[in-house]
């Protein structure tokens, strides 16, 4: 029967982990869009911890600080995601590359 509890826990914590990431993602959304980019990066940096792979947690942080702290911060951002992913699957995503290679042409202020 334990057997059964712990696929269910973690089954659930998934499900709850996901459903929170989604909601906070509309929610950095909407701050986003109004000019609340310190917010943006507050709640990045606290759910990266939870889902260290979600792509969409990374921009985020990374484009809320390139607003908050200028360039040269949000590109250790992005080296730090970068290094996240490198080190999780090997690989950084895409879009991830081309946010990193778009910080990295701007001068740096």
């Amino acid at each position: 029967m334990r057997d059964a509890d712990g696929v269910w826990a973690t089954e659930e914590r998934e499900r709850l982990r996901r459903w929170v990431t989604q909601v906070a993602l509309e929610t950095m959304d909407g701050w986003y869009r109004t000019g609340q980019f310190e917010k943006c990066v507050s709640l990045a940096e606290r759910l990266l911890p939870l889902d260290p792979l979600d792509e969409a947690l990374h921009e985020f942080l990374i484009q809320a600080t390139l607003e908050t702290r200028g360039g040269a911060a949000a590109y250790q951002s992005y080296l730090n995601s970068a290094e996240t992913f490198r080190r999780e699957v090997d690989e950084v995503p895409l879009r991830l590359k081309a946010l990193g290679e778009d910080l990295r042409k701007r001068p740096f202020n």
